[in-house]
């Protein structure tokens, strides 16, 4: 299972998934902050997703919406299922 390592800035609590390792979670559910729902002008806003992990292609990733999301805008990913509330 691929945790990533906590950075500097984490916006959101939880299990974070590493993109490497987001292909052992598909069907899962998560939390998700794009580059672009976070707030640039100092006042510290973010504004998090929900979605099921559905598929992984490349270097891309699905939650669900049909839209592939290139993990380079992808700042953070967070398991909210765990094995145990599963």
């Amino acid at each position: 299972m691929g945790v990533a390592k906590k950075t500097e800035m984490n916006y959101l609590e939880g299990n974070h998934i590493a993109s490497t390792a987001a292909k052992d979670h598909i069907g899962r559910k998560v939390q998700y902050l794009l580059s672009l729902d976070i707030d640039s002008t100092g006042r510290g806003y973010f504004f998090p997703r929900t979605g099921v992990i559905t598929e992984v292609f490349r270097n891309q990733i699905d939650f669900g919406n049909g839209d592939y999301i290139p993990f380079k805008k992808c700042r953070e990913i967070v398991l909210l299922e765990t094995e145990e509330t599963k």
